[in-house]
C-alpha cells in the first residue's frame, strides 16, 4: 500500500481510534549539522509507537486534570507551523504543514478530495507507548547510549500542570513505514 492510500484509510476513520506506527526519521541532534556524530554519515531513527489518532489535545489534557482532581482549565496554544484539518462534520487526524502560518490553528476542508499532498501532512498522535527506538548509521544499528549527549532534552507538557503528561507527537506521513490498525498491518 502506498502513502496516498494510507492517507485515505486514516482520513475515513471516524472518532478517536488506536493505532501503532513504525516511523523512520532523521533525529534532531545538538549542534545540528556540526554534530560530531554525523562525521561518519547521517543517522536515522526507527520508532514503533502506539497511541490514539483523531483526538483533541486540549480535551485530553483537561480530562487528565480532572482525573487528578484539578480544574479543567487548560487552553492549548495554536501551532506555529500548521493547522489541524477537519471536515464540516468531523475532525481529521491530520495537521497541514503551512510555511509561515500565523493563524488559524484549524482549517476546514469541504471534503476528502481537498486533502493536501502527503508531503505536507502530519499525523497527530497521542502517544501512549513507545515500544522500540533504534538508531542507524550507514545501515548499522548504533547504541542509543552513544547518542545521549547529542540528543536534545524534551519538555513534554510543561504547561499542562499534570502528573501524568499527555504526550502529543506529529509524524510526517511520508515518514510512516508501517501502520497497524483494526487488526490489519499496512506496509508502506
Amino acid at each position: 500500500m502506498n502513502i496516498e492510500e494510507i492517507k485515505m484509510v486514516l482520513a475515513k476513520k471516524k472518532g478517536a481510534f488506536p493505532l501503532t506506527i513504525v516511523t523512520e526519521t532523521i533525529p534532531k541532534l545538538k549542534g545540528s549539522k556540526k554534530c560530531p556524530m554525523l562525521s561518519n554519515g547521517p543517522i536515522t531513527k526507527m520508532t514503533t509507537v502506539n497511541g490514539m489518532a483523531n483526538w483533541l489535545y486540549e480535551n485530553a489534557v483537561n480530562k487528565q486534570k480532572q482525573r487528578e482532581g484539578q480544574k479543567a482549565d487548560f487552553v492549548s496554544h495554536p501551532r506555529k507551523w500548521g493547522a489541524r484539518l477537519s471536515l464540516p462534520t468531523s475532525v481529521l487526524p491530520f495537521v497541514h504543514h503551512i510555511e509561515g502560518l500565523v493563524q488559524p490553528s484549524h482549517k476546514e476542508i469541504p471534503n476528502l478530495d481537498h486533502l493536501p499532498s502527503t508531503d505536507e501532512l502530519y499525523l497527530e498522535l497521542k502517544c501512549q507507548n513507545v515500544y522500540d527506538v533504534k538508531y542507524f548509521q550507514n545501515d548499522k544499528e548504533i547504541d542509543k547510549s552513544v547518542l545521549i549527549p547529542y540528543l536534545p532534552v524534551r519538555n513534554d507538557g510543561d504547561r499542562q500542570e499534570v502528573e501524568n503528561v499527555v504526550i502529543l507527537r506529529d509524524y510526517k506521513l511520508t515518514n510512516i513505514k508501517e501502520l497497524r490498525m483494526d487488526g490489519r498491518v499496512y506496509n508502506v
